[in-house]
């Protein structure tokens, strides 16, 4: 069922953003750099800690009275690990499937890495079945390609055709073509968020601007002037495909229809007041883009007629191209900010690389579903080989050199296994349910305790690569041992701990009344948030020196289903405050206890 904005919900976020938050939503995130290399982790190889089950008790349970005085309604699961040994040290309902929310991302970072490489370029091209002529024209057609760049915007664009009128293109004789095919097109990442939220884009091969355009308005006396711009820092295009009007919706302030080659948007007039701006999603991002392209190039004196979808020429010439941002910058800024349209473009970039290009998104996760669990197995200790990844790009000992960000490991000669309880519901749960998925035979030293393969989803189950999706469910165990697993092992194109720098820092500085933590203790992680989800997971090192992975999941979806007719998130405002503070007390307590 839909969840969508009351009216009064939605004037409330409306106005907010005209009169506070408007000038900050025009811009595109800003690109942040790449934090410098943390420091290298104390020696690998300590001795693992003593073997517990995992119903025994725990020699410290830090996690479980913060659990115990917060009491968040609905559930809790975490689990810490140590990352040496594998031992599983503090868990709660850590073999229980919970909602990840954008802590999924996690899995989409490593798996494009190790799959496309740290040093991957997104490219963009524009393509002629000719060189131009003398008089600048092609003859025969002209075709924008896309290659997923999740990051193209309005301003690379118009750097796409200053290029070609610089090499005297100025038209065509055949048609104006548009190729989107390296991607699956998706229309909405999930189709039960609302039509006009932008962290719910459609997703492609072409992605302008996030898939995303200015609406702006302005009052003068009884007037009401209505203005769609793609925006970049520089260039500017009014597109001619979509348009936007005032006037009555049937149900909330934005409400959009596809008409002929138009997409058509009306706004609630009394939504609006004296003047603002808001980004809206476009739901056809290969034409906005075109039409975007084509009224560029018309600026710099090329003409081209409107576009259609198709493949580009072949044989054809290269009139102009544009290369993204090293995948590594791509993927820091993805964590930071929490994109969506990122993961998914980067993800189902990445199953491509590893097969035919996928049917849709949900076909892609399934390959990346298979991918993650494998590597949540090894990183428990359980002998079983993952999906085959892409080769490293060189053969040679070079292979094993150090990256930037990233620590030389050599792959585990015994690793110890996860506690014997956690490692047997790990392969009790490791079945074939959904199509593509990949099932290991237990090993021996964990089938004693598992009597068969049950044929169930496995601990990490998702629905897409960013974590937009009620049904994505993931183990706080499987996340740990994944965490462990990407800090440890290289595989394909990624190197041991190449993930960590990419993480945000968590601030674990001290509240009222709370002891200021040692020095050199730090924590690092991904966030993950939706109306009653939470979710937080990463990399600690404690006071100690001691290096942990973390989990901790949090969920009420009974009180979410409340939500499916109001759309009111201010109802889940106090339990996500209660929930971020859980985090930040289990996250300091584990800082400063081990």
């Amino acid at each position: 069922m839909g969840r969508r904005l009351g009216v009064a919900a939605a004037l409330g976020l409306l106005l907010a953003g005209a009169l506070g938050a408007a000038p900050a939503q025009a811009a595109a995130p800003a690109r942040a750099e790449l934090p410098p290399p943390r420091p290298a982790a104390h020696a690998a190889g300590a001795k693992p800690l003593p073997g517990q089950r995992v119903d025994e008790p725990r020699a410290k349970a830090l996690a479980a009275p913060i659990a115990e005085t917060i009491r968040l309604s609905g559930r809790v699961g975490y689990a810490l690990m140590d990352l040496d040994s594998g031992e599983i040290l503090e868990g709660g309902l850590a073999d229980e499937m919970f909602p990840p929310a954008s802590v999924a991302k996690v899995f989409t970072a490593l798996y494009a890495l190790e799959t496309l490489g740290a040093e991957h370029r997104f490219e963009t091209r524009l393509t002629a079945s000719s060189a131009p002529g003398p008089d600048g024209r092609v003859t025969g057609d002209v075709a924008l390609v896309g290659g997923g760049d999740p990051e193209l915007d309005t301003d690379a664009l118009d750097e796409l055709a200053a290029q070609a009128t610089a090499r005297g293109f100025r038209g065509a004789t055949g048609r104006f073509v548009v190729d989107a095919s390296a991607l699956p097109p998706t229309a909405r990442i999930d189709p039960l968020q609302p039509e006009d939220v932008t962290y719910n884009p459609s997703v492609g091969a072409l992605n302008l601007d996030f898939n995303r355009v200015l609406f702006k308005w302005e009052r003068t006396g009884a007037d009401l002037g209505l203005t769609l711009e793609a925006h970049g820092a520089r260039a500017r295009a009014a597109p001619r495909g979509v348009a936007i009007v005032a006037g009555p919706t049937s149900d909330g302030i934005f409400e959009r229809r596809d008409d002929g080659p138009l997409e058509r948007w009306t706004v609630l007039e009394r939504a609006l007041n004296r003047k603002g701006q808001r980004w809206l999603p476009v739901r056809r991002p290969a034409a906005y883009a075109a039409d975007v392209f084509r009224s560029l190039a018309a600026a710099r004196g090329a003409t081209l007629p409107q576009a259609e979808l198709g493949r580009a020429p072949s044989p054809s010439v290269t009139l102009a191209f544009r290369r993204s941002a090293p995948l590594n910058e791509i993927l820091y800024g993805m964590l930071k900010y929490s994109t969506n349209l990122t993961a998914e473009a980067v993800g189902m970039a990445a199953s491509s690389e590893r097969g035919a290009i996928p049917g849709d998104l949900e076909a892609s996760a399934r390959r990346m579903d298979a991918w993650a669990n494998a590597r949540a197995l090894g990183g428990a200790g359980i002998s079983a080989p993952p999906p085959q990844s892409p080769p490293a790009p060189t053969a040679s000992a070079a292979a094993f050199a150090t990256p930037s960000g990233g620590r030389e490991t050599a792959p585990e000669a015994g690793r110890p296994a996860l506690s014997a309880g956690i490692a047997a519901t790990m392969l009790a749960s490791r079945g074939a349910a959904r199509p593509g998925a990949w099932a290991p035979a237990p090993s021996p030293a964990a089938a004693t305790s598992v009597a068969s393969v049950s044929g169930e989803a496995g601990p990490i189950a998702l629905m897409n690569h960013s974590g937009l999706s009620e049904d994505s469910r993931v183990t706080p165990a499987a996340m740990v041992a994944f965490l462990r697993a990407a800090d440890r092992d290289p595989a394909g194109r990624v190197r041991a701990g190449e993930l960590e720098p990419l993480l945000k820092e968590v601030n674990i500085g001290p509240g009222k009344g709370e002891a200021r933590l040692p020095a050199g203790v730090r924590a690092s992680a991904k966030t993950g948030t939706m109306y009653f989800v939470r979710g937080l997971a990463g990399y600690i090192t404690a006071a100690s020196g001691r290096r942990l992975a973390f989990a901790i999941f949090s969920e009420d979806l009974e009180r979410r289903e409340t939500l499916a007719d109001t759309g009111d998130g201010a109802k889940s405002r106090g339990w996500l405050g209660r929930a971020r503070e859980l985090e930040r007390r289990m996250v300091r307590a584990w800082a400063g206890g081990y």
